[in-house]
This record gives C-alpha cells, structure tokens and sequence, in this order.
C-alpha cells in the first residue's frame, strides 16, 4: 500500500516539491524505506520510517510511540514537531530502517530481530548483531 501511495499513479512523488518530506507511520520493509528514501532523494525529497504503537486509542489521545529512521536532521528541523502532538515518546533510532527495525524487537522481542536480522541481507548491521550474540 505505501508503495502504491507514494510512487503509484497519481502518487506523493507526483506532487513532490525540492526538500519534502515522505513520513511513513507503517510497519514496513526495511528494504523498502531504504528504497524510497532513494528514489525519493533522487527527486530532491526525503523519507522518515516512522512506526508507531498505541493503535487508534493513542492516536486519538496523542499518546503514540514512534521509533523513527532516516537522516536525523530532517527529523529535528521537519519532522519531529509534526509528530509530537500525536505522540508522548519520539525515539530517533538512526538511519533510514532503524525505526522498523526498533518496531520488530518492540512488537516481538529481541530474540526474534535477531533471527531476522542476521537472516536477512542486511549487510552491516547483520554481521554486527552476529558478531554482538557471538561475544557472549
């Protein structure tokens, strides 16, 4: 569906001016909010993953939790005062990704981000994790 949303017909990225931002609120792809950070920085915009829990009660109570991925300025100078009013704790967790990846151990624990990340080609942050259960 975000796919769909952002870059389909009649999309975001058709609208999409110089320095936008594409904030996306669903637990999505790692793999795809790396890819529509890419395209969409091809096109001058950037992309924030930004999953959130609290459901429907903490939307409407402004008590949402959001673990956000993407460049951290564009975060502090664009984003971050947009969210605030629909959430109590805003957890920057670093690039582009890693809010999806924060939403994976929050949902479903540690051990499980750890079977996924080192599954998944992930490049540098699975062989870290790797290396980090193997230490002890």
């Amino acid at each position: 569906m975000s796919e769909q949303v952002t870059f389909g017909p009649g999309g975001l990225v058709e609208a999409l001016r110089p320095g936008a931002v594409v904030v996306d609120c669903s637990t999505i792809a790692p793999s795809y909010a790396r890819s529509a950070a890419a395209r969409l920085s091809e096109r001058g915009g950037h992309f924030i993953d930004a999953p959130c829990t609290g459901s429907r009660p903490g939307a409407e109570g402004g008590t949402l939790t959001f673990m956000i991925g993407g460049d951290p300025e564009v975060f502090e100078n664009k984003v971050k005062t947009l969210l605030e009013p629909m959430g109590k704790q805003l957890y920057y967790c670093g690039t582009t990704g890693l809010g999806l990846h924060a939403m994976v151990v929050a949902a479903f624990g540690p051990h499980t981000y750890i079977r996924l990340a080192v599954a998944d080609d992930s490049g540098p942050a699975a062989r870290a994790i790797r290396r980090a259960v193997n230490s002890g």
